[in-house]
């Protein structure tokens, strides 16, 4: 078709390479995607440094379900307390850092499914008797703020006397100077810290009431395809071996 002038043709010439830059490059020509996670990296042996590398379960879990959304991605760093506001404040897309999809959370932000479910535990000097969850009754028990262990801490031994810190690394120190009786934290983390901490023990005092999951903000359209994400990487045995890596 003859265009009869000279900017008709110019229009018709981009409008022919849109077109074709489409159908030849795809959804490929689209910037790539980023997820920033907000995490807190206290909690050996979901999230920790080694070496100056990030590490842990959900840390690998969180890379697993990037590469399968074919996503770049970043960690910011927080304390935990801080991670809910960090979505609020849109500082970041998501946040796994064994966060507990609660039904009082689900009120104001989107869970992915369910990928873990651990025991509490609790650690405490050699010396200290703990057999179970009737010994935390009227114990000093140190547990990390805004966590759902302090709200099992509260319902189940409400005759416990709670202190809170801003990290479990915090409670343990406590603990170890003998301001505390025992620090309250999922039980392969207990492991974690008994085995690099002489002269501590550890006791399962239950089991959690919710499990872990990636929170979002309330309708984010990344919930379906992070839940489609980690069904893969369910089924074809990729969450089993990290757990078995860091959990086992």
């Amino acid at each position: 078709m003859l265009v009869p002038y000279k900017g008709g043709f110019v229009i018709m010439s981009l409008l022919f390479f849109c077109v074709f830059s489409f159908f030849v490059f795809g959804v490929d020509a689209a910037p790539l995607k980023k997820i920033v996670f907000a995490t807190s990296v206290d909690y050996p042996p979901f999230e920790y440094f080694s070496n100056g590398e990030l590490k842990g379960f959900d840390v690998e879990l969180a890379q697993a379900v990037a590469k399968e959304l074919q996503a770049e991605y970043s960690f910011r760093d927080m304390n935990f307390s801080n991670i809910l506001a960090s979505i609020d404040n849109n500082a970041a897309d998501a946040g796994i850092a064994c966060c507990s999809a609660t039904p009082e959370r689900a009120k104001h932000y989107d869970f992915s499914d369910e990928f873990h479910r651990d025991r509490y535990a609790i650690i405490f000097k050699e010396g200290t008797e703990f057999n179970g969850e009737a010994d935390l009754q009227g114990k000093h028990v140190a547990v990390q703020v805004g966590t759902t262990m302090a709200l099992w801490l509260k319902s189940h031994a409400p005759k416990a006397k709670r202190d809170l810190y801003d990290t479990n690394i915090m409670a343990v120190e406590s603990l170890r100077s003998g301001k505390v009786d025992g620090v309250l934290v999922e039980a392969s983390q207990a492991k974690q810290f008994c085995s690099r901490n002489k002269g501590l023990r550890w006791k399962d005092v239950g089991q959690a009431d919710h499990g872990f999951a990636i929170v979002l903000p309330k309708g984010s359209p990344l919930k379906e395809q992070i839940n489609a994400a980690i069904r893969k990487l369910k089924n074809d045995g990729t969450l089993r071996r990290i757990a078995q890596k860091y959990l086992s």
